[in-house]
């Protein structure tokens, strides 16, 4: 997380074209701002709370692969019942 502190301090000092020994406004950063602690923990939070979608994807299709199962043995089954 300091280093993410670092890369906004240097971001803001190049983009707003301030000296490194000038403070800079609390308003511009968004990391680090000590007055916005809730939108530096979201920031913090926000990996843990990511989904990632593939993992959503390969759930989906090995429910239908074992749905595809399901109709395949109900036919054979059925196939053996009526040939007895």
């Amino acid at each position: 997380m300091d280093k993410l502190y670092r890369y906004e301090d240097v971001a803001l000092c190049l983009y707003t074209k301030r000296s490194e020994e000038e403070s800079l406004e609390s308003s511009l950063k968004i990391v680090s701002d000590l007055e916005n602690h809730k939108t530096s923990n979201d920031f913090c939070q926000l990996p843990r709370s990511m989904i990632n979608p593939f993992i959503l994807v390969k759930c989906w299709v090995k429910q239908e692969i074992l749905d595809f199962e399901a109709v395949v043995q109900t036919i054979n089954s059925k196939l053996r019942l009526f040939k007895c």
